[in-house]
């Protein structure tokens, strides 16, 4: 078994063979190649500055699908060219690997119709959206919420998955030199309103933000900083705000008057700790809602770079100094060429 991988490397034990095989390179019947996602957002828990750490030896890489390439005589969920993904939460499983060895119970089994990009980045940047907008406030069809860092992975999936469930997000972008072009790309996926943070602080934005319906009750904060005072002004009384990123590496720092005199609360998200409290049954709901709305073209795959194996580390490096292209996604390749 090839056993190629990125890894962080200390003394500890290789796998323990369980009940699935799992293959990143597709079978000699599938033309189409197999995924693993690499993000600025990989790079905290290699150099091991994140707040969970899986014991090392450790493979890289939260996010990716898998093709079956074997399955152990008692399991019957899955077959032989199966694509699967796994939640990073399930075994902490690393996708930066040609191959790996897993429990059938922590795979989780997609349509072989999606988009293999899309499949690849389905388990983590959709699936924080899908919470933020389940599990903090109740939202009907024609409501308002208000979010930044539209144009991140969660950012993109927040208005996708709103546009479907007929909400109306309003989107904080901020300034840029193509600002037009980035805006009317949000209304595009489902933004109601885009504005420069700069408007979010104007008085004379009331009127606009009036005019889609009722004030907004729950604003999702991407980037921590000023940033999350920007959302926070927009929310109406007893409105929350869900802090779930920190790209700013800013502390979050918010007027006392909004929240003695609206009433306002502040909440976070970790996707990794509702992953590890939800129940299989919990997670398998989640993809397979998720899954739905990619199969209906509600969701849609973020913009991808697409890098062979054998130029990850070039790849990783780029990204780790911002020189990779700008808005798309990195994704490994785990082709026909990985050996090379």
């Amino acid at each position: 078994m090839v056993k190629k991988r990125l890894r962080c490397t200390a003394p500890q034990k290789w796998w323990r063979l369980q009940a699935l095989v799992w293959q990143l390179v597709p079978p000699p019947s599938m033309p189409s190649l197999l995924y693993a996602a690499l993000s600025h957002l990989t790079r905290p828990p290699v150099q091991g500055r994140y707040a969970a750490q899986p014991p090392l030896p450790a493979v890289g890489g939260g996010e990716g699908v898998a093709c079956v390439e074997a399955v152990g005589r008692s399991v019957t969920s899955l077959r032989v060219g199966d694509w699967v993904l796994a939640p990073p939460a399930a075994g902490a499983w690393g996708t930066w690997r040609l191959r790996g060895v897993a429990a059938a119970e922590q795979l989780y089994r997609l349509p072989p119709t999606l988009p293999l990009p899309l499949a690849a980045t389905l388990a983590v940047n959709p699936a924080t959206a899908q919470r933020l907008l389940q599990d903090f406030v109740p939202l009907r069809p024609g409501d308002t919420l208000v979010l930044n860092s539209p144009a991140s992975g969660v950012g993109r999936a927040i208005l996708a998955l709103s546009a479907a469930a007929g909400l109306r997000p309003i989107a904080v972008l901020r300034d840029r030199p193509c600002w037009d072009d980035d805006a009317a790309a949000l209304k595009a996926l489902g933004a109601a309103l885009v504005l420069r943070p700069s408007d979010a602080r104007s008085p004379a934005l009331a009127a606009a933000i009036a005019a889609l319906g009722s004030p907004p009750l729950l604003g999702l904060d991407g980037t921590a900083g000023a940033g999350a005072a920007d959302v926070a002004r927009l929310l109406g009384p007893g409105g929350t705000l869900v802090c779930y990123g920190g790209m700013a590496r800013e502390p979050v720092t918010l007027p006392l008057s909004l929240l003695i005199f609206r009433d306002l609360r502040v909440r976070g998200f970790w996707l990794t700790a509702w992953l590890a409290a939800a129940s299989a049954a919990q997670r398998a709901a989640s993809l397979e809602t998720l899954a739905a709305a990619a199969a209906s073209g509600a969701l849609r795959a973020p913009p991808v770079w697409e890098v062979p194996l054998r130029a990850a580390v070039a790849a990783v490096a780029a990204v780790a100094g911002g020189q990779g292209p700008r808005g798309r996604k990195l994704l490994l390749v785990m082709g026909a060429d990985a050996d090379e």
